[in-house]
């Protein structure tokens, strides 16, 4: 491969984890203190191999893997907040690009699916209280 390249995929590496980090921090302050979350953030990165990844093998999918699970979650909670077409449009499109990236991250769509029963499970019930 040229060095334009691999400077290139390196460099978008590093900024796919970074910004994973980032987001995984911005999904915690809504739960938590921002320095209960900032401790979090950093400490994700520190105690999983993501550094070895974005530095050392910055060609494996695992930086992008952490962006797009993390853009999922962070997208997740922002549609669960308030719903419209467009954000769950990019919810599955960012959905089908987690599992195009690394195919065991699927199992966080999982969550799509709680939401539905969760949904079928409220309109059921109040479909049965106006019944009665």
């Amino acid at each position: 491969y040229s060095f334009p390249y691999i400077v290139s995929v390196a460099f978008g590496s590093c900024l796919y984890g970074f910004i994973g980090i980032v987001l995984t921090y911005k999904i915690c302050k809504r739960y938590f203190s921002k320095i209960i979350s900032l401790f979090a953030a950093i400490s994700i990165w520190w105690a999983s191999p993501l550094p070895a990844y974005m530095y050392g093998h910055p060609v494996l999918s695992h930086t992008a893997s952490i962006f797009l699970v993390a853009l999922f979650l962070y997208l997740f909670l922002k549609t669960k907040e308030k719903d419209s077409s467009i954000r769950w449009f990019s919810l599955g499109l960012v959905g089908g690009l987690v599992m195009i990236v690394r195919l065991q991250d699927s199992l966080f769509l999982l969550l799509l699916l709680s939401e539905f029963l969760r949904r079928i499970y409220l309109a059921l019930k109040e479909k049965d209280t106006k019944i009665t």
